[in-house]
């Protein structure tokens, strides 16, 4: 998969827009083991996908939130990064699924990061279902949410 092109194509859809939202993975869920993820990871801040993703922001004078697996030492994280100038917010995923479960290790705060003059709390996919994750971004004092999300039909969920 060419993780760069598919970034490049999704992103232009949002020249000037102040923020673009991709999908969950970068990589997509083309691994079956833990092992072969870590194969696809990317260390943070500053590793190849994103600085693709740096570039396009900055082309296309936008932000971009978009998942990644993220390495940090022995741990594996389904991670979410914004950026025009590198990562400028940074959540892992902290309510993991059956599927994620297998593969990742879960996420310990929350993250919330400006736009528009809007404060913006993060969110992927299944933390969604989960009202204690909400209610900790509300008295933090956040005015919107960004959920990233690729559901699959093995979750029940359909696509999203």
């Amino acid at each position: 998969m060419d993780t760069q092109a598919s970034f490049s194509g999704a992103v232009s859809a949002y020249i000037d827009d102040p923020m673009a939202r991709l999908g969950t993975l970068s990589t997509g869920y083309v691994f079956d083991r833990r092992e072969r993820l870590a194969v696809l990871v990317e260390t943070l801040p500053m590793g190849s996908v994103v600085q693709h993703l740096t570039r396009l922001a900055r082309r296309h004078r936008t932000r971009i939130v978009a998942g990644l697996a993220e390495c940090s030492g022995a741990h594996l994280y389904n991670s979410v990064v914004v950026g025009a100038d590198g990562v400028c917010a940074h959540y892992r995923k902290r309510c993991l699924g059956t599927i994620d479960q297998r593969y990742f290790d879960r996420g310990d705060r929350i993250e919330i990061f400006e736009v528009s003059g809007l404060r913006v709390g993060l969110l992927i996919c299944f933390d969604v279902w989960f009202p204690k994750l909400a209610r900790e971004y509300l008295r933090a004092g956040i005015d919107l949410f960004e959920r990233i999300a690729d559901f699959s039909t093995e979750s029940g969920q359909g696509d999203s």
